[in-house]
């Protein structure tokens, strides 16, 4: 199985392996990574969609209706290199959350420790 400079392999061979069993009726096809699933008539739009739901279970990952075109979705590559993209997304965002939600939590604890303080300053001033 050729593989591009970048194309997951470990990606690349459960979706060939899906692509072969569930399409082809031949769990040991020879699928060439590059080629296009619509093309060469192994995708249809109803596979499509079976094959949606077979990548968010697989590597859960979510699609969302305006990643549902070919340059995503048209050959193993391109569907390899897309669940990649997806899966860095996916950490990128879930480190954002991270760091906003300690943000929040410091923003939060530090606000309370200041409240009894400036309210002391406050009587402090007016005695």
């Amino acid at each position: 199985m050729q593989e591009e400079r970048g194309a997951p392999t470990a990606d690349a061979e459960p979706i060939r392996r899906f692509l072969a069993e569930r399409f082809l009726f031949d769990p040991d096809a020879s699928i060439d990574v590059r080629s296009s699933l619509l093309g060469e008539g192994i995708l249809d739009s109803t596979g499509a969609m079976e094959l949606v739901l077979f990548l968010e279970e697989q590597f859960g990952v979510e699609v969302s209706d305006n990643e549902l075109v070919p340059a995503n979705l048209d050959s193993i590559e391109r569907i390899a290199l897309f669940i990649a993209r997806k899966r860095a997304e996916g950490k990128a965002g879930a480190k954002i959350a991270s760091e906003t939600t300690l943000k929040i939590e410091v923003s939060g604890s530090a606000q309370f420790e200041k409240l009894p303080f400036a309210s002391e300053a406050r009587r402090a001033t007016t005695r």
